[in-house]
């Protein structure tokens, strides 16, 4: 009896409220809002998770999923994508059509640091014709592993190789917990359809913050503690007695 209330008083003690990863709100392209699991989204659905912060055709489109694939890489069973991602595009007009301006548009996503200190973004991506991975609401570049592709928006080059495989890549910044940042996504397009795919993003490494103990977790201690105390004095008393 005195061993299960022990393990019950430990184990409230040490019970501290979930943590998400490193970081929240790290969503591949074209899945269901908030991404609390990452199932792709039908063709020409609204992406929640990205906003088009920068567009040469205005107003300013939303993201979408793709209406139909123009030819963009596709695996596990997705006609517009991969099995926990989709192909996203700009859209204008009802129903959405792909836009197909000439010119450099940034799909950014708003990210929370559950941790504070040096993390590693990593995933792959694909899109069409060349782009550039930035960090900030104002985007600056990353300086990474496979953090361009096509040359990159200050260089773009009409590569079919862009949309047709996706490349792997990977960066570091430093956080701070609780606080906001921003993931950017520039792509260049060259004419014709243009897209997006990131898929198998996550991030790793810093250190949580610790958490104080919740009142119901104190509680919970002091009740096992006294109940422990209780049954020690009981058969004390008991020995004394005897």
């Amino acid at each position: 009896m005195k061993s299960t209330i022990l393990m019950l008083a430990l184990a409230a003690a040490a019970a501290t409220p979930g943590m998400a990863g490193s970081i929240s709100g790290l969503c591949d392209t074209g899945v269901i809002a908030g991404c609390g699991s990452q199932t792709p989204l039908a063709p020409g659905a609204t992406d929640g998770n990205f906003t088009v912060t920068l567009s040469p055709v205005g107003p300013t489109p939303t993201a979408h999923t793709i209406p139909s694939n123009p030819g963009y890489y596709t695996s596990g069973g997705n006609s517009i994508g991969t099995a926990t991602a989709s192909w996203i595009t700009t859209d204008v007009g009802a129903p959405p059509t792909m836009t197909e301006a000439d010119g450099v548009f940034n799909y950014q996503e708003t990210l929370t640091a559950n941790v504070t200190g040096v993390v590693t973004i990593s995933g792959s991506y694909g899109a069409d014709n060349c782009a550039t991975i930035a960090w900030g609401s104002s985007p600056v570049a990353v300086s990474g592993s496979g953090v361009t592709l096509g040359g990159g928006v200050s260089n773009c080059q009409d590569n079919t190789g862009t949309f047709k495989g996706l490349t792997s890549f990977s960066f570091q910044e430093t956080v701070v917990a609780g606080t906001k940042y921003y993931l950017d996504f520039e792509v260049g397009n060259l004419g014709e359809q243009t897209g997006l795919l990131v898929d198998c993003l996550s991030a790793t490494g810093g250190t949580a913050p610790t958490a104080a103990p919740e009142p119901s977790s104190i509680l919970m201690t002091l009740t096992g503690f006294g109940l422990l105390g209780g049954a020690f004095w009981r058969r004390r008393l008991a020995t004394n007695r005897a």
